[in-house]
């Protein structure tokens, strides 16, 4: 799975590379006004990024108001952000 998402990344360009990659730092969550903070991208840049995310299905677009939740499609996280372990306790 995890070598499959790396050839789709492949596909995508230097600026879908980089929403997705501040997606995965947000741990698969970020607003929409977060992306046009990135360099080189202005809010018309950002949502026409989205659109094209969002129509290869690589994200999820929730409409909150004037404000749109961006989610990393459920068949990305897992290969794209490390579950870290539950943390054991010792007994006591």
């Amino acid at each position: 799975l995890k070598e499959n998402t790396q050839l789709l990344l492949s596909f995508l360009t230097s600026e879908e590379k980089a929403c997705v990659q501040l997606l995965v730092e947000k741990q698969g969550k970020a607003y929409q006004h977060e992306l046009a903070k990135l360099p080189g991208l202005s809010r018309l840049k950002a949502h026409r990024l989205v659109q094209r995310l969002q129509d290869r299905k690589l994200i999820v677009v929730h409409e909150m108001g004037k404000a749109r939740l961006l989610e990393l499609s459920p068949a990305l996280l897992p290969s794209l952000i490390p579950v870290s372990p539950p943390q054991v306790k010792p007994p006591a």
